[in-house]
C-alpha cells in the first residue's frame, strides 16, 4: 500500500471512530397527575362540597371547577374521592367531561410514556381523551359503573409540555360522579450521546500514521 493510501485509510478509520454511542435512557418526569377528590398536596381527601382544584367540569361551552360528591352506594377508595359538577352530582347529560392537565418534561422519549389508573363512574364512561384524542376506553357495556374500579392504560398521544386528560361521562338520571384513583405516569428521557467509547478507537489509530511515516523514511 502506498504511504498516501495508508494515511487515507487510517484517517477514514479515525473518522469512523468518532461515531457516538447512545447512553442508557434515564427516567424522566411526568408531573401534575392527581387522583380525583384530593387536596393540593395530592394525599389529603376532600370532603363533600369542597372544590377539586385539579379537575374541571365541562359541559358544552361552560367550564367550572369540579366539586366533591358522594353516595352511600358508591365503592370507595382510600386515596381518592368522587367528583362532579356540584355536591349533589346534579348534572344530567352526555357528554359531560372531567378534565385535568399534567406536564411532560422536555427531552423525554414520548414513545415510552404511559399513564395508568383506575376509575369508577356513575353512570357510564364514554371515553378517555388524551390531548383531545380518543383512547377508546369506556364502560358502555357495563350497566352499573360505581360498584367497582376498572383499570386503564394509556401509552400514546402524549406531547412534551402541557397535556390534557379528559374523562367523558354520561349521566342518564339521578346523581352523577367520577372517581379516578392510582393515577400515575412514567416516561424515560431521550438517550443522550456518549461520544467517548468509539472516539478512543480513532485516537488509538493515530500513532499508526507515525509508524508508517518512519518506515517510509527508513526504506
Amino acid at each position: 500500500m502506498r504511504f498516501s493510501s495508508a494515511i487515507t485509510a487510517i484517517a477514514a478509520l479515525a473518522t469512523v471512530g468518532t461515531v457516538t454511542l447512545m447512553a442508557s435512557p434515564a427516567q424522566a418526569q411526568i408531573t401534575g397527575l392527581f387522583n380525583t377528590g384530593v387536596a393540593a398536596n395530592g394525599t389529603t381527601l376532600l370532603t363533600v362540597g369542597q372544590t377539586d382544584t385539579h379537575y374541571q367540569f365541562i359541559t358544552g361551552a361552560a367550564t367550572s371547577q369540579a366539586v366533591v360528591t358522594n353516595n352511600a352506594a358508591y365503592l370507595q377508595s382510600p386515596s381518592s374521592g368522587y367528583i362532579f359538577n356540584d355536591a349533589a352530582g346534579s348534572a344530567i347529560g352526555n357528554p359531560l367531561t372531567l378534565q385535568t392537565t399534567f406536564n411532560i418534561a422536555a427531552g423525554s422519549n414520548l414513545s415510552t410514556a404511559q399513564v395508568t389508573g383506575a376509575y369508577s363512574v356513575d353512570n357510564f364512561l364514554v371515553d378517555i381523551l388524551i390531548n383531545g384524542t380518543s383512547t377508546g376506553i369506556n364502560s358502555l357495556s357495563q350497566p352499573i359503573g360505581y360498584t367497582s374500579f376498572k383499570s386503564f392504560t394509556i401509552n400514546s398521544g402524549f406531547r412534551t409540555g402541557s397535556n390534557t386528560l379528559s374523562f367523558v361521562v354520561n349521566n342518564t338520571d339521578g346523581p352523577g360522579a367520577l372517581n379516578v384513583t392510582n393515577l400515575t405516569g412514567t416516561i424515560q428521557a431521550a438517550a443522550a450521546p456518549e461520544p467517548g467509547s468509539f472516539a478512543l478507537v480513532g485516537v488509538a489509530l493515530l500513532p499508526c500514521v507515525g509508524i508508517i511515516a518512519r518506515r517510509r523514511r527508513n526504506a
